[in-house]
């Protein structure tokens, strides 16, 4: 499910939005929601969330290159870890390439930390993250 809701620019009030879409649609057995991310009306990426059994969520995210390095990843991240503490869960895990620095470099800044470096079964090398909230 792709939905147009983040401007980047605008207020949080459209993260709880999401969030409470996101429990309301795991009532139905649906555990992912993803969101397009607009800046200066250019649709520039995505984020996808889906919740886990243990009380937490998984987050990704891309940026279209030319408009990486502009803060619109730590924005979008800043917002969905506020509403996701008030929404009660407790951790957020992502995993990225290992050799895509400008995701590490993310993961590094918003305060995730380095769980294990591993390859996956289509035989690439992944970072796995996890930040406690």
């Amino acid at each position: 499910m792709m939905l147009n809701l983040l401007e980047i620019t605008s207020q949080h009030t459209l993260w709880i939005i999401a969030l409470i879409i996101l429990k309301e649609l795991l009532k139905v057995g649906i555990k992912s929601l993803g969101f397009c991310i607009t800046y200066e009306n250019q649709k520039v990426g995505i984020i996808a969330l889906t919740e886990k059994q243990d009380k937490s969520l998984s987050w990704g995210s891309a940026i279209i290159k030319e408009y990486q390095g502009k803060g619109i990843a730590t924005k979008a991240f800043e917002l969905i870890v506020g509403e996701a503490q008030r929404q009660g869960y407790t951790k957020i895990i992502s995993s990225c390439a290992k050799n895509n620095i400008a995701s590490r470099n993310l993961h590094k800044k918003v305060g995730f930390d380095l769980i294990k470096e591993e390859v996956n079964s289509a035989g690439n090398e992944m970072c796995r993250w996890e930040m406690n909230i």
